[in-house]
């Protein structure tokens, strides 16, 4: 789907182009209102509340902070799903490690992020392109290994994507 044709200058300004260009331009963002945990368990799953609709042949530009709370044998990990041909790359730093991991998003591409058995910030940016089919773009974690302590995503986590394209 291509952006919206502004009209030209002293052109109407229709109502549904003026709705059109207000719904491209708006962010679209989610937030945790409460803390999720899990244990024992090293399967990704969807995560409560990050999640937003995403639209076909669009670029977004994504922004993700997050807290998170994981003993050192577990750790987290996380990754994205989203619509059929979803493509893109990420940035992901943490309070956790002083290191920086770059990959290319993939069905398959996971970012595992050290634990220390208190709060720890990581932070993901990069860019999201979507193909033919608009979907949902969703955020997945779980234990990277599977052990009885808790992992948690905390309240107060958000992710924010601006279409650029």
């Amino acid at each position: 789907m291509a952006l919206t044709t502004i009209p030209a200058a002293g052109a109407p300004l229709r109502g549904a182009i003026l709705s059109a260009l207000i719904t491209e331009v708006r962010p679209l963002a989610a937030y945790k209102t409460g803390d999720e945990t899990l244990n024992a368990d090293a399967t990704l799953q969807n995560d409560n509340e990050l999640f937003v609709s995403v639209e076909a042949n669009a670029v977004y530009l994504i922004e993700m902070d997050f807290v998170y709370s994981s003993g050192a044998t577990p750790d987290i990990k996380t990754t994205f799903t989203g619509p059929t041909g979803m493509s893109g790359s990420l940035t992901a730093w943490t309070t956790a490690a002083a290191t920086t991991v770059s990959v290319s998003l993939s069905p398959t591409s996971t970012l595992v992020f050290d634990g220390t058995g208190a709060n720890a910030w990581a932070r993901l940016t990069g860019y999201i392109t979507t193909s033919s089919t608009a979907g949902t773009l969703q955020f997945q974690w779980a234990q990277n290994v599977s052990n009885a302590s808790n992992t948690i995503v905390r309240q107060g986590s958000y992710l924010n994507l601006t279409r650029v394209s």
